[in-house]
Order: C-alpha cells, then structure tokens, then sequence
C-alpha cells in the first residue's frame, strides 16, 4: 500500500544552518546515487540495504552504543521502507544523521555511492546546494505573461508578484496588431516588403513612430516589473537568468537594476505547455557552465601563483590554512579521502593509513573549514587538479 503522505522529508535546498549539530558525538554520512529508470529498478533499493550494512558496521567499529545506532540509522531505515519511488527526483540524495536530528537531501547531480561515520558530516557532494551554487531566479517575458520562478537544481517555485500588471499587452500602444508591427520593426530594421507579407516598415512613416512608441511602452512596463521582482532577489548573491520572447530580452536588460543578471539568457515562448521545465534544465544547464567556467579561472590563477604564498597545496599545510580561514578557493580532488588527525592548538596535521580512533576525513575538514571562512569549495576532476596533488588551495592576501 502506498502511504497518502510520506515519513521522510526529502528537501531540494540547504543551508549551514540547517545541518543536524556534528559538536555532540558521531555523525553518519550517506549518499546514493539513482539509476537513471530508477522508478523501473531494484538496483537502488538493494544499494541502500547495502550502504545500510555498510554505516551499522563502521558504527558497530567505533563502538557506539546499540541505542545510538538505531537513531543514527533511523533516517536510512525510513528511506528503505518508503513505498513510493516517485518521491526520489533528481540524481541522487544526502542522509546526514546525529543521534538528535537528521537531514535528507535530493541532490541534482549524482554522487558517489558511500556511508561515513566521522566526528563531522561529510559535505564535498552536497557543497552545491550549501553553496547555493544551485540556486537562481528565473524570469520569464512574454507578451501576455511576466512570472518569476525560485529555482534549484531540482524544483521552481514561482514567486507571485501582488498587485502588479503582468500583461504587457494591456498597455495602450499593445494591442495584438501593435505587438505585432513591434515584433516586426524589432527584428527587421531597414528591411522593406509588402504588406501582404507582413514584412516590416521600420523608417517609413508611422510605422517607425508606433515602434518607438512601443519600445518606450515596453521599458516603462519592465521599470515597473523591475522594481517588483527587486525585493525577491539576494542582493546579486543569487543569479537571475532571462528566458522568453527574444526582442523583449534586450528592452529588459536595458532597465534591469539587479547586479546579479546573469550575461546568458533563453530564448523562445515561456508560454508554451510544458515551457517552465524545459527552461528549467537550459537554466540548470547554464549555472553549470558558468560554475565551471569559475572554477577553471581560479585554477589559471592558482597554476599562475605556485610557489607563492598566494597558493598552498598537501594536506599538511592546507587543513590548517583552511581552519584558520585563510583560504579563499580550494580546490579537492573529486573522491579524495584521507584520514588523519589535526591539532587545532599547534596546527600541526598527520595522516593515517586509515580509520584510528581520533582521525577524521582531513578532506572534509578542510572544506568545512574553507566554508566557515567565506571561501569557496570546488569538487575538481583528477585531470583538471594542479599537478601532484589532491588538494590545494589560494590564501587571502
């Protein structure tokens, strides 16, 4: 039987502040990746139990005690006895679980299968979402609609914008034969036909006074929605990307007052069934290029700087740069673990050959640590990371 309302509550968005306390004990890591017809597939359900098996035993190895466990494990546990696969969106999905609170999380991108018991929660495969580097606004124009979408990697919600006009075409030069010679005039100037042919008139009289007339409409309407759409936004902390009917893109960017404009758009009619999630994927699409595009950049300026002390590379020198917030980019290599202990009083890091009592994920540390200290984290492929290394890093000046 399929439950009317699921036990688990499976978030799209995270934030530091809503991670379970990792200060008071252990704290249980689990990530599982989906198939790509995962609502056809046992593959899944058999990964959990197996990951499952995986978090008991390293429990069971660190000696936490039997009612400790099960509420460790009580997250996963729920995960494996839900009865309705159409829950799990996305590629993949978090479980970070204290003894006190857990935390389920679907993920857009998919993460390696694992379970990890550490003194603190392992966050390199949910550092987009901590980020917020999944996160923007979408605005969609066209003529009749202007709507604002709060999105992720993997929802969007629409923002409603109260009490203001959002229909272009109630303005009084945008009735349908207006927005048509609009259209026209925008996208053919200097060109000339018939008229039969609905061809444009741009520079011939009247037909170049109703566009401009209509141009100047159209910049007052997007003031408006300009300054309606500007208290929903973070402060340029979160990108806005615009996507609709192409001539009108150009006339909003002209208005537009948010620092977070992003210089990448989508063109095409939002109004169309289905529209609102294909724009979602062009624009996941885009934030993910521009991502990589950053990250790539700050990596021409570590290579730039080696052997400076604007870089740190090895986890002897990075975990304690990073604890005391002196790193503004790290770099990790992606799947990087490395056990060790760190000396918060003498800075002083040594690795381990493995678990030992005391060691935690000196990977994960230094990410933790990265983020406290307002830098920023980047999960690198082994081909893009700076020579001889798994981790490293650019200091602050």
């Amino acid at each position: 039987m399929i439950p009317t309302k699921s036990p688990v509550n499976l978030r799209t968005r995270l934030e530091p502040k809503d991670l379970p306390d990792s200060g008071k004990g252990w704290c249980l890591s689990l990530y599982l990746p989906f198939h790509k017809n995962f609502r056809e597939s046992l593959e899944d359900g058999i990964q959990l139990k197996d990951l499952h098996r995986t978090a008991r035993l390293a429990l069971e190895e660190r000696g936490v005690p039997p009612e400790d466990m099960q509420a460790l494990l009580a997250p996963v546990q729920d995960l494996m006895e839900l009865k309705d696969p159409s829950l799990f969106r996305g590629e993949g999905l978090a479980v970070l679980a204290t003894v006190s609170s857990s935390v389920t999380v679907l993920l857009s991108k998919a993460p390696p299968a694992l379970a990890e018991v550490d003194m603190r929660f392992r966050l390199d495969y949910l550092l987009p979402t901590l980020f917020r580097m999944d996160r923007f606004h979408l605005l969609c124009l066209s003529l009749k609609s202007v709507h604002l979408w709060d999105c992720d990697g993997i929802d969007m919600r629409e923002v409603l914008l109260p009490d203001v006009e959002t229909n272009i075409r109630s303005t009084p030069h945008f009735e349908e034969s207006g927005s048509d010679s609009f259209h026209a005039n925008s996208g053919t100037a200097g060109r000339s036909g018939s008229k039969g042919q609905g061809s444009s008139f741009f520079g011939q009289g009247s037909g170049e006074n109703d566009a401009k007339a209509m141009k100047k409409e159209a910049e007052h309407f997007f003031r408006t929605i300009d300054a309606a759409v500007l208290p929903f936004l973070k402060a340029g902390h979160v990108p806005l990307i615009l996507a609709g009917v192409e001539y009108l893109l150009p006339i909003y960017r002209g208005i537009n007052s948010y620092s977070g404009l992003s210089p990448h758009q989508i063109t095409g009619s939002p109004d169309a069934p289905g529209a609102a999630a294909d724009l979602h994927g062009k624009a996941n699409a885009i934030l993910r290029d521009e991502d990589g595009e950053a990250r790539r950049q700050a990596l021409d300026t570590y290579r730039e700087n080696v052997a400076t002390k604007r870089t740190s590379a090895g986890y002897t020198d990075i975990v304690p740069t990073a604890c005391f917030k002196n790193l503004t980019h790290l770099f990790v290599k992606e799947g990087s673990l490395k056990w060790g202990t760190y000396d918060h009083a003498t800075g002083k890091t040594e690795m381990t050959a493995g678990y030992l009592p005391g060691a935690e994920n000196l990977a994960n540390l230094a990410c933790a640590g990265t983020l406290d200290g307002h830098g920023k984290v980047y999960l690198v492929p082994g081909e893009e990371m700076p020579a001889e290394t798994e981790i490293a890093g650019l200091c602050r000046d």
